[in-house]
């Protein structure tokens, strides 16, 4: 069985769904069921005024176990010329981090490191940082991104986060590819300015 409903936010951005119950009759036959977690699959829609190729891009997006406060944040961008919609996911933060602090000559804001799916399982990522600036709002309230990058990784990734080095901001992500020992290969990107990162050794 799976339930579904369908709700539509109020002007401050602010949706509620009738609470869904479920029941569970589990045999145990082998130790790969993921007892506990509960999936949940938000399909995000535009405006009534939203063409029907922009609803069709937008993507789902797959919450496991529970939203922070039982809340949920999307935020709506493009990669590639394709939409996307990227939610908070706090146990395993997969979706997105914020993080770190720039400035240059007129503003000033800090990062936002996000993992856009390459295939339709997920297993295949690209790790996109964008430059939000918080010095100049846009109408809806919100930052400003004044720049996104795709990091110049090679090879997809299975993993990203960040890091403060002696003053530095450095983007981590996770290779698909390991190393020759069959060990983890992270590669480190130092930011800067809106649009500027360079690869740096990670250590």
């Amino acid at each position: 069985m799976t339930p579904s409903a369908r709700g539509v936010t109020d002007s401050a951005g602010r949706f509620q769904l009738p609470a869904v119950h479920e029941e569970k009759r589990v045999f145990w036959f082998t130790p790969l069921e993921h007892f506990g977690t509960t999936s949940y699959r938000f399909c995000v829609g535009g405006a009534p005024t939203t063409t029907t190729q922009q609803v069709a891009a937008m993507a789902s997006t797959r919450m496991m176990g529970w939203a922070r406060g039982d809340t949920l944040e999307c935020f709506h961008w493009t990669l590639r010329d394709s939409a996307r919609v990227s939610c908070n996911r706090p146990m395993i933060q997969y979706a997105e981090f914020t993080f770190g602090a720039w400035r240059d000559a007129r503003d000033s804001g800090y990062y936002r490191l996000l993992r856009a799916d390459e295939d339709t399982r997920g297993y295949a990522q690209r790790a996109v940082v964008q430059w939000l600036a918080v010095t100049r709002p846009n109408a809806s309230g919100g930052p400003s991104v004044l720049a996104q990058l795709e990091l110049p990784t090679g090879e997809a990734i299975v993993g990203a986060t960040y890091a403060i080095r002696r003053g530095r901001v450095v983007a981590r992500v996770e290779s698909i590819r390991r190393t020759k020992w069959d060990n983890r290969r992270w590669l480190a990107f130092e930011l800067g300015g809106p649009g500027e990162a360079r690869e740096v050794p990670d250590h």
